[in-house]
Formats: C-alpha cells, structure tokens, sequence
C-alpha cells in the first residue's frame, strides 16, 4: 500500500519537527504551540494506525499457523473488522486523512 509506505517516511520527519520545535521557542509563542499541539496529535493518529496494521500482521501469522483455536479466538473470523477487504478499505481511508492532515500541518508551517 503506497500511503503506508509514504506514512512510515513522513512520520519520523514529523516527530524529529515535534523535537526541535520543543526544543526552540516555539513554548513562548501561542501560534506555535497551537500548531505544535495539532502535528502532535495527528503524530499520534499516525502511530495509532501504524499499530494497527502491526497487529493485523500479527493475527494473519497466529490464523495462517493455527493458533486460532487454540486461543480459542476462531470467533473473530465473525467480525467484519477481520475482512481482508473491509480492513484494507478502512486502513486505506485512515493513512489518507492522516497524510492530508499532515500535508496542510506542513504547508502551515510554511506561512
């Protein structure tokens, strides 16, 4: 998926940016804690999905060696969360917004 890719090569960027503004003067001026604040949190959206798509991985590994039944987590088949296809239309949806909230964060860095 392109926009988990380029959501992995952003958000690094995004936290070193978080670091050195904390680290300026950017306490002092309320525009830029503002700002600051929103790329924090959108820096946590990021993560939150990044998780998500670990965790996904995760379940894929424990369905394709049979440790399904064993935990007794066959049940989960059930849920549409757990549909390749559902999971890849909700990720898809997510990284973009993200990548979009990101994109204007960054243009409004440059004002």
């Amino acid at each position: 998926m392109a926009e988990h890719k380029l959501l992995k090569r952003k958000l690094p960027a995004v936290l070193d940016v978080i670091t050195d503004a904390e680290e300026q003067a950017a306490k002092n001026r309320e525009g830029a804690r503002a700002w600051l604040e929103e790329l924090r949190t959108v820096a946590y959206k990021a993560n939150d999905v990044l998780d998500e798509f670990k965790y996904e991985a995760l379940r894929r590994k424990a369905k394709a060696e049979g440790h399904y039944k064993e935990f007794g987590m066959y049940v989960i088949k059930l849920f549409p969360s757990h549909n390749q296809f559902v999971f890849r239309y909700r990720m898809v949806n997510k990284l973009c917004m993200i990548l979009q909230e990101i994109d204007v964060l960054i243009a409004e860095m440059s004002l």
